[in-house]
């Protein structure tokens, strides 16, 4: 009996906590003495019926409910120290920093168990400082996806691969595959991993800390200081604010990015009023609906929408009132929508009124529009910064945090070391 974990990489909560390093950081470097080492979620632990019989691990990321993207997989497997051989926590875990300085296994020259003793649970939980030991950890040479949702484009040339038989939406951190229990979704899971058109070489795979180039350079704006960076209502609030700002540049939005080309007359936008709309924006000929949805709502199903058809109701909800209410002008509907988290309006609203509108359109417009009214603002930049960051393809957010802090944590560390020496 042989399993493979889908092991889910940076999913934030650990982060949130002063300022703790998530050890699955790791995973995708390599250490200095050029082995590569795997922190499976959470604490690092396997439950005991899987010790050793874990054969590959699939190192992912949550992109909604339904999916997820493959970003390396793990394989020829040691696992290092068993937790239930041990009968005291306090021995396993000196164990596990007897085998870390053993071994060598340090990153940018310090030794891992240094590294994270800063975390903020490390007394209270004592999790491991690694599962297992790699041979080889190989990254996908084209992004893959793993999902749920059949109404995706899963035939063979496509980049999602359907799994059967799971639901990516439960709280653990790692999912066991069982090729006995869940054989359907083992054999698509081993056709993907002996797929080597699928994966890059394992030598150009991982490389070992680079502390000049492993700090992210990108900017934050006040978003990310008061962690509302995923905040629905702020970036609602914004678009408002900016859309109000500057009368002729919101004119120029329509017809450039909505492609509404007669609106050039007084409009009025109001917030979450009629029907808790996110934005409706009123003039005397036109109505337009645009509906902001980042990672709650139709794909995430938090906020007040528990299942894909309440998220249907709530669209058809909006056409019904809008087209009712507002019947003599011209209606115009839009899903605004981060480009990491695409949502086919097709899917969740009847008849295609809905057009999709991407973060990558309006934060475009806004970086290449002249207006000194908006340059004088002094939330411009922020603005711009905020629309840039679910602009991307991909989330990385909790990725450069960690990778950050890892990186500054060995600086740190040597630093003090240095200091030492040259006092002593």
């Amino acid at each position: 009996m042989a399993a493979i974990i889908l092991n889910k990489m940076y999913t934030g909560g650990y982060l949130e906590s002063g300022e703790n390093i998530g050890h699955e950081i790791i995973n995708l470097y390599k250490a200095d003495n050029d082995c590569n080492y795997v922190y499976v979620n959470a604490y690092g632990w396997i439950a005991k019926e899987w010790d050793h019989k874990i054969s590959e691990i699939l190192l992912v990321r949550m992109i909604n409910n339904a999916t997820l993207e493959i970003l390396g997989v793990a394989s020829d497997l040691q696992q290092i120290l068993c937790e239930y051989d041990y009968k005291k926590e306090d021995v396993f875990f000196e164990e596990q920093k007897k085998y870390v300085h053993e071994n060598g296994i340090k990153y940018g020259s310090v030794y891992l168990d240094e590294i994270m003793k800063g975390n903020r649970d490390e007394v209270q939980y004592k999790p491991q400082l690694v599962t297992f030991r790699a041979g080889s950890v190989r990254r996908p040479s084209k992004t893959i996806y793993l999902t749920t949702d059949k109404s995706l484009n899963t035939n063979a040339n496509s980049q999602y691969f359907y799994l059967p038989e799971y639901n990516f939406s439960c709280t653990s951190p790692k999912i066991y595959c069982d090729e006995q229990e869940q054989p359907k979704a083992h054999t698509v899971l081993k056709k993907i991993i002996d797929n080597s058109s699928l994966w890059l070489n394992s030598e150009k795979s991982t490389d070992k800390v680079n502390l000049k180039n492993d700090i992210s350079s990108e900017k934050f704006s006040f978003l990310t200081l008061i962690k509302k960076e995923y905040d629905e209502l702020s970036y609602s609030n914004m678009l408002e604010y900016f859309f109000n700002l500057d009368k002729n540049v919101f004119f120029e939005f329509c017809k450039k990015v909505l492609g509404i080309s007669n609106f050039n007359e007084d409009y009025e936008i109001v917030r979450e009023v009629e029907c808790n709309i996110d934005l409706l924006i009123k003039s005397q000929r036109h109505v337009i609906v645009i509906e902001n949805k980042i990672k709650s709502g139709i794909n995430g199903f938090g906020h007040d929408i528990k299942t894909e058809e309440d998220a249907k109701s709530q669209l058809d909800k909006y056409y019904t009132h809008v087209c009712k209410n507002y019947s003599e002008r011209e209606c115009h509907f839009f899903l605004l929508t981060p480009n990491y988290n695409i949502i086919d309006p097709l899917k969740y609203a009847q008849n295609g009124e809905y057009k999709s509108l991407l973060y990558s359109d309006i934060y475009e417009f806004f970086s290449e529009v002249k207006s000194d009214v908006l340059e004088k603002d002094k939330y411009f930049d922020d603005f711009k910064i905020a629309l840039k960051k679910q602009s991307e393809p991909v989330d990385n957010q909790n990725f450069d945090i960690m990778q950050d802090r890892f990186v500054k944590t060995i600086i740190k560390i040597k630093n003090e070391s240095s200091k030492i020496s040259a006092n002593g």
